[in-house]
């Protein structure tokens, strides 16, 4: 039986020429080398370098037999591939979000749709790359902004809606107001934690001359904003998660790109099988 890293190095002979080369780029001897090639020869019953002294190269027979050990070569590495497709299609449903909340909610809800199933997600801030994802069959499920504009390839049901608000001292210029936009915070030090998908880019985007500073750790964020003056932002999600300290309020903020609503997006195709996931979370949320 020949072996694959045996048609690996026949295969690097066209590309890289001689003995020397081969051995340095695939990190073996040149002895070792040459008598694997050797080896092979035998095996097949068919001369395939013309030899030297002190070199060997491929003779005709040697070059077809390299192009057909590429062949070969790829095909192990597709068959790789279509094993571990088959494996997460069966085993792993994957999904991503634009934003860490839908990911909260939705984990405990596909657990439950699809027992005995490693539920994996991702956290995206671009919608391009989530419809790449769910195109490519990376992700069976997405998490958008808006419901798709093709339905006769895509299939959405509503999830929630996401508002934001500005949290600040109670000293704050802006503690007073009932609500504000992104504008007002124009020149502002705001703490955020980095996380948060398409939040973060958004915010930075229309809010002039803003300085984050960003926290990596959602504990440390937390702990933050519990002890530090400077602002930050929340949700109602925020709510449940901790209490506001009491030296702060939060305003609402008025702009459209931060009061959301989130959409759970399939491929048609996929449908039946998220079927009971989208029942069940029109009975939670509504639609």
């Amino acid at each position: 039986m020949i072996e694959l890293y045996v048609l690996n190095e026949l295969a690097a002979f066209p590309k890289y020429g001689t003995l020397t080369a081969v051995a340095e780029k695939m990190n073996v001897s040149q002895p070792a080398l040459s008598r694997s090639m050797k080896k092979l020869e035998d095996d097949l019953g068919v001369q395939l370098f013309e030899r030297g002294k002190n070199r060997i190269v491929l003779n005709e027979n040697g070059k077809i037999a390299a192009e057909y050990a590429q062949k070969v070569i790829e095909a192990e590495a597709v068959f790789e591939k279509k094993v571990k497709e088959y494996e997460q299609t069966h085993r792993i449903f994957s999904f991503a979000s634009i934003a860490p909340m839908p990911i909260s909610e939705l984990t405990p809800i596909l657990s439950q749709q699809f027992l005995g199933m490693t539920i994996k997600h991702e956290l995206k801030d671009s919608e391009k790359e989530l419809y790449k994802m769910l195109d490519s069959g990376k992700s069976k499920l997405i998490v958008t902004l808006a419901p798709p504009k093709n339905t006769e390839k895509y299939a959405a049901v509503k999830l929630f809606e996401e508002n934001l608000s500005f949290v600040m001292p109670k000293n704050h210029r802006l503690a007073g107001r009932k609500e504000i936009s992104l504008k007002d915070l124009a020149g502002e030090k705001i703490f955020i934690y980095s996380k948060i998908g398409f939040w973060y880019r958004t915010t930075k985007r229309l809010i002039p001359n803003v300085e984050f500073f960003d926290q990596q750790k959602y504990s440390a964020f937390k702990k933050l904003v519990e002890v530090a003056d400077l602002p930050s932002f929340a949700t109602k999600f925020s709510d449940e998660r901790w209490t506001l300290p009491q030296n702060k309020v939060r305003v609402p903020i008025t702009d459209p790109e931060v009061n959301v609503t989130y959409w759970c997006v399939c491929l048609k195709k996929n449908e039946n099988q998220l079927a009971a996931a989208f029942s069940q979370i029109r009975a939670i949320y509504g639609e």
